[in-house]
């Protein structure tokens, strides 16, 4: 296997970002836009829209991105099609808008283009392609769905991601990394701030299929990837139908294996993530080439690979389980190189959906968290009296406070960063808004707590500006358009909801429409966007409020 020179930053260390003045001139502030596929993205793109006007994006030193939002905060990272107002389109009243004009068909020219594209039909032909490696099919697709009409993919080609252009230069630079990256497109971000994608490590790729009983975190960045923290995931194989093993065993079977493997405690430099272990000593150093480098698509691709998640815990799949992405990791052993173990990576969102800890762990003090999710905030439930359960709230939301909540696919036991008596007063707080038919959010103050797991620590306040996404009465009553009324109307029916905008706002994130697409149609995409962007102008006095300090 070649070498390259190539940078480690090894555990404890400083963010490597911050070595940057681009990125340490920055406010400590965070930008955080949860899963939920092309809702998420839809109502991204609204909120990017009026966080653009308010000079939000200015200002914050992070953008972090889970599953669909990965894919809003990574396309408008890295695009360079047009200018930001055009991208991002512009601030409308409601009672300007009408169903027809919604209707319009998207072009690239906007990041909302990207939630209407079908990904079936790019399935198909990423699946036929004997040129993608079935662990690069989902990145594939995603590449050719959202990122190429972007000019952010190019099918076939090796790509991989660096911070800036003079970062790329001096890549060149080193010894060997020039022969190795020459043919390979370098793609940098066109802005910030600094962008961070969450994904996890669901397991060693030779256990497969298994029970994720603790997947880690990992980060991806333009800068640098890997699992930054040291820790010890616990894998059990899983060897029957559907239901997990210990469920089923009977008096004298034999123990499941469980499996403790450590990793972690370092990050590489993206342009040779995957290429292989190395001895855990910081800077420039002899590493290992990838076969090929990772790209933005690779990047958004693990982000949003949910279906990695239900592959990777069924057994009889065969080479089905081939399909999650796997990429080489280590423990940063400090006395000879570790052992390669390929690991297979998955959606962010089953570990933490909002893209919120990992900056917590970077040491942001004000972050705007918007959670675009499909639940309903129930304004009737009492959180003072009674537990939170995933009909009444988004059910990632209490695990931050030490109330996870069980929901199929996600694991998150390990997410507390807030004391959990702080939970109650932030549901009462966007439960008011709710009622008062304003939009659903809530200026809070939290205490920090130790986070082991995850590399928080604690000690410190927090201002958080909770964005919930919901109905938003004050908006539809300024509505001037009595065909766009009504299917708001009509689309939030409890019995039988139908129409144009069906589920409004709270689209489902695979199925909505026709065919089981996670698509929606320009429809649906512009009309949440006008909402979300609409929503955060309203109650601008928090947006400011936090943004101050």
């Amino acid at each position: 296997m070649s070498t390259v020179q190539a940078k480690l930053w090894v555990s404890p260390m400083g963010w490597p970002e911050l070595e940057s003045p681009e990125v340490s001139a920055r406010e400590p502030i965070g930008l955080c836009f949860s899963g939920g596929g092309a809702r998420s993205l839809a109502a991204s793109w609204g909120q990017l829209r009026a966080l653009y006007a308010l000079g939000a994006l200015d200002r914050a030193r992070y953008i972090s991105g889970v599953s669909g939002g990965s894919w809003a905060s990574g396309i408008y990272t890295f695009q360079r099609v047009t200018d930001e107002a055009t991208f991002l389109g512009p601030l409308l009243p409601p009672e300007a808008l009408t169903l027809t004009a919604l209707a319009e068909p998207l072009t690239p020219q906007s990041l909302g283009f990207a939630a209407t594209r079908n990904v079936w039909g790019f399935l198909a032909e990423s699946t036929r392609d004997p040129q993608v490696p079935p662990d690069r099919l989902w990145a594939d697709v995603i590449g050719r769905h959202m990122l190429a009409p972007y000019g952010l993919f190019d099918h076939g080609a090796p790509e991989a991601v660096a911070p800036n252009d003079a970062y790329v230069d001096a890549l060149r630079a080193r010894p060997g990394m020039a022969e190795v990256i020459a043919g390979w497109t370098v793609r940098t971000p066109a802005r910030g701030p600094f962008l961070v994608v969450g994904a996890c490590v669901l397991g060693p790729e030779s256990m497969l299929p298994l029970d994720v009983e603790r997947p880690a975190p990992i980060d991806l960045t333009p800068l640098y990837c890997g699992v930054g923290e040291a820790v010890t995931g616990v894998f059990q194989r899983r060897t029957g139908a559907l239901s997990k093993i210990k469920d089923r065993l009977q008096p004298g079977d034999p123990p499941p294996e469980v499996v403790a493997v450590p990793v972690g405690g370092a990050v590489v430099e993206s342009v040779v993530f995957g290429g292989g272990p190395a001895p855990a000593k910081g800077g420039v150093q002899a590493l290992p080439a990838p076969n090929a480098p990772w790209s933005l698509a690779d990047i958004v691709g693990a982000s949003s690979s949910a279906w990695a998640g239900v592959l990777e815990e069924t057994p009889g799949l065969g080479r089905l389980h081939k399909l999650a992405p796997t990429v080489s990791l280590w423990p940063a052993w400090r006395d000879g190189t570790p052992p390669d173990t390929r690991f297979a990576l998955g959606d962010g969102g089953i570990l933490e959906n909002f893209g919120l800890i990992t900056l917590l762990r970077r040491g942001v003090d004000r972050a705007i968290v918007l959670v675009n999710t499909s639940t309903p905030l129930d304004t009737d439930w009492d959180p003072n009296t009674d537990a939170p359960s995933p009909d009444r709230i988004d059910s990632y939301l209490p695990g931050l406070f030490g109330r996870p909540q069980k929901s199929v696919g996600t694991t998150t036991v390990d997410n507390m960063v807030f004391p959990t008596a702080e939970l109650a007063p932030l549901v009462t707080a966007l439960q008011a808004a709710r009622r008062a038919g304003e939009p659903v959010m809530a200026l809070q103050t939290h205490r920090l707590l130790d986070n082991r797991w995850w590399g928080v620590a604690g000690g410190r306040a927090v201002k958080v500006l909770w964005v919930y996404l919901d109905h938003v009465p004050a908006w539809e009553a300024q509505l001037k358009d009595p065909e766009l009324k009504d299917a708001i109307q009509d689309g939030d029916r409890k019995i039988l909801p139908t129409g144009p905008l069906k589920h409004f706002p709270h689209y489902k994130t695979s199925g909505e429409n026709l065919g089981g697409s996670i698509s929606l149609t320009d429809t649906q995409a512009r009309a949440l966007a006008e909402l979300t962007s609409w929503g955060l102008l309203r109650r601008r006095e928090l947006v400011e409020a936090l943004l101050g300090g």
